[in-house]
């Protein structure tokens, strides 16, 4: 683990005392929390060893979790939700402008049959 002593709760108990432990806790608590993994893990001093590396850890985290993966997450919900809403105008579309029994479109009712496709229904 990248930085052990950081993984503890507020009664100074470890949090994680294995590498997926430590990764799991990050994974569900870094996403949960409103301030990412600088608001569960202990807070670091200028004057602390690592706490250059461990500004790193934080801002990375936040970029590669928060910020890539959720919006690509996101992403595909909207565009699927977008690809669903395509697909119910094109059914509506053909129920308004397509005979349901003979598959015929209503331009060439109207070019062709007298009356049209208002008189075709």
């Amino acid at each position: 683990v990248l930085f052990p002593e950081d993984f503890t709760d507020s009664d100074g108990q470890r949090l994680c005392n294995t590498l997926w432990q430590c990764f799991l806790i990050s994974l569900t608590k870094g996403i949960r929390t409103d301030g990412g993994l600088g608001t569960m893990l202990l807070a670091r001093n200028w004057g602390q060893p690592h706490c250059h590396l461990r500004l790193v850890f934080d801002f990375m985290f936040y970029v590669v979790i928060i910020v890539c993966l959720l919006n690509m997450i996101f992403g595909i919900i909207i565009d699927t939700f977008g690809q669903l809403r395509a697909e119910r105008e094109n059914i509506e579309q053909d129920t308004q402008n397509r005979c349901f029994i003979c598959g015929i479109d209503s331009y060439t009712f109207d070019r062709l049959a007298e009356g049209g496709f208002s008189k075709h229904i």
